[in-house]
């Protein structure tokens, strides 16, 4: 079975010799090659927020989706094939599909210049809850909408990893805690590596992109959109809420 890998080179050991059969690019070029995807057969695609370290899947905080979307997979396979070890690669647009009666969009960034105002749009769009887990958070217009819809009677929650709430993520966490919109921190040691927006309780924005400046402007970096969901995704969806606010506590001012 041919396998083909694109790997950031300075996050990963050099791969050959484990894959010696396999067409590998080390990506060395000057942003990070963020993307946390796995094709199959051009047909099953698995994307989200895990890396594929024994930590990401086993002890830390994450979330993956699997789609099952010919097309899409054929699309993105296209792309992940121009990329060379510059950073170099064709740019590919967002994508709108559908699975069963849902709307899946697939965000590429930095390639769509757009995505940001989509972000906002659909945070701008809620109209009953907006409940957020972000690894790490330094965009503050993101922060001024949540904000804006706090104020207009949104129920706004926010759960930020520790580490990042205390470090590269605490001028967000000020200003949110400034504004009144509830934040919470992770607690113990694992890493709380969520990249999701869960509004409405009917609408998810996740993948593999914090809400950074990097991220939307120089890292090879992706997000997804799907609604509505599903009876069942709401359950799991409210599930990892749960636990993700059960292993957390408020940030003290």
């Amino acid at each position: 079975i041919p396998v083909y890998t694109v790997y950031d080179g300075e996050a990963t050991s050099d791969l050959r010799h484990r894959l010696p059969k396999a067409t590998i690019v080390r990506y060395q070029g000057d942003s990070i090659m963020h993307q946390k995807l796995l094709i199959i057969d051009n047909q099953k695609i698995w994307i989200g927020s895990a890396n594929m370290t024994k930590s990401s899947l086993n002890i830390h905080s994450n979330l993956v989706l699997e789609i099952d979307n010919k097309s899409l997979a054929e699309a993105l396979t296209k792309r992940v094939k121009s990329m060379d070890e510059s950073g170099n690669h064709s740019p590919l647009p967002h994508l709108k599909t559908t699975a069963g009666e849902q709307d899946l969009e697939f965000w590429v960034l930095p390639d769509d210049p757009q995505a940001v105002a989509k972000i906002i749009d659909l945070l701008r769009l809620a109209q009953k809850t907006i409940k957020v887990a972000m690894f790490t958070w330094t965009r503050a217009d993101f922060a001024e909408e949540l904000i804006a819809a706090k104020n207009r009677g949104v129920h706004v929650e926010v759960v930020i990893d520790r580490y990042s709430g205390n470090g590269a993520s605490a001028k967000i966490v000020r200003l949110l805690l400034k504004n009144g919109v509830s934040v919470r921190l992770s607690v113990g040691s694992k890493l709380m590596h969520h990249k999701f927006a869960y509004i409405d309780d009917t609408l998810l924005i996740s993948g593999s992109a914090n809400w950074t400046l990097r991220a939307f402007t120089q890292n090879d970096d992706f997000f997804t959109i799907l609604y509505p969901l599903t009876n069942r995704q709401k359950a799991k969806m409210d599930m990892i809420w749960n636990l993700v606010v059960k292993e957390s506590e408020p940030v003290k001012k």
